[in-house]
């Protein structure tokens, strides 16, 4: 059986909009939450 999309709750992340992993928590992506907890990295 293929998964559908009934099988994940897809959610998109506060921050930047990324589409969440069915394995990521949170209203952000793993990058926007790292951004939160560590300093941001400067733009090139």
């Amino acid at each position: 059986m293929t998964p559908t999309l009934d099988d994940y709750d897809l959610r998109l992340c506060a921050n930047c909009g990324t589409e969440l992993g069915p394995f990521e928590k949170g209203p952000r992506c793993h990058d926007c939450a790292n951004l939160r907890t560590r300093r941001p990295r400067r733009h090139r």
